[in-house]
């Protein structure tokens, strides 16, 4: 009896296991976990406002630059303290170079005008000596006023060179304010910098003109000396100033010409006539 029991016990362990594997595969197996994902509406709800961390050449990092990220074409609206820096430099390297050139021009005008007075009728001794005493002391001026307007302008060149290779750009205001109305502001620097083009070319032109005809005069006075490499260097010059009077002439015609158009734009956009006195 009892070896009955216990083969029946052992039956039994056996069957047990077999019981509890098939169970176990039957039960289904759990569903998949639903991953999380960002949409674009879950994105821009960070802000628009995203920085960006960049390394340098050695691996190490730069400090970050906060950028304002539009929502059309994803145009980054602020730039670097650097490109910031480099664009007032280069407003005032521009404005150095631009008013050392006029005032270099304004003085050879003054010197053409002085050369004029002398042949003036009516002069007695004391005013001829005091134009030409003038005549001295503006010329001898224009040396050092020519050599300032050349190192201002290599100055502005250098620093347009640095800004290329670095891709800055400079700054530029929008005919439209953030509301989208007419900007008065870049309208009135707009109309301020095309009629000090058209000035500048105005008195280039008149410039250029004194030198043709001081050339041609002295070509005259020295076509019977016979010294052809001195009257060549005079072609030469004469040569360089029409290309240059060309230049002015063409200068003072598109100035004219963009004037215009700012003006029809501006009377379209509605902008007050008054932003122009």
């Amino acid at each position: 009896m009892n070896g009955l029991r216990s083969i029946a016990a052992l039956a039994l362990g056996l069957t047990l296991p077999v019981c509890l594997s098939a169970h176990q595969q039957q039960k289904p197996a759990p569903p998949p976990q639903k991953i999380p994902s960002m949409t674009t509406e879950d994105v821009m709800r960070k802000g628009s406002a995203e920085t960006v961390e960049t390394t340098d050449d050695s691996g190490g990092k730069k400090p970050a630059v906060e950028a304002k990220v539009s929502s059309e074409g994803g145009k980054k609206a602020e730039v670097s303290a650097d490109e910031n820096a480099w664009r007032e430099n280069v407003k005032a390297a521009r404005e150095r170079a631009e008013s050392t050139q006029r005032v270099a021009e304004e003085a050879e005008l003054r010197v053409t005008d002085l050369r004029n007075q002398l042949g003036a009728p009516g002069q007695d001794p004391k005013d001829r000596n005091a134009v030409l005493a003038q005549m001295e002391e503006t010329s001898n001026s224009i040396k050092q006023l020519r050599a300032e307007a050349r190192e201002a302008k290599a100055a502005l060149d250098k620093l347009l060179e640095e800004g290329r290779e670095k891709n800055y750009s400079e700054a530029s205001e929008s005919p439209e304010n953030a509301q989208g109305k007419p900007n008065d502001q870049y309208y009135r620097d707009r109309f301020a910098k095309l009629n000090q083009q058209i000035q500048d070319s105005q008195r280039r032109v008149q410039l250029y003109n004194d030198q043709i005809r001081d050339i041609n005069e002295r070509i005259t006075q020295n076509s019977r000396t016979g010294d052809n490499y001195y009257i060549g260097k005079l072609q030469e010059d004469l040569e360089d100033a029409r290309h240059n009077l060309q230049d002015a002439q063409d200068a003072g015609e598109k100035a004219r010409q963009d004037l215009d158009t700012l003006l029809e734009e501006a009377r379209q956009a509605g902008v007050p006539p008054g932003v122009f006195r």
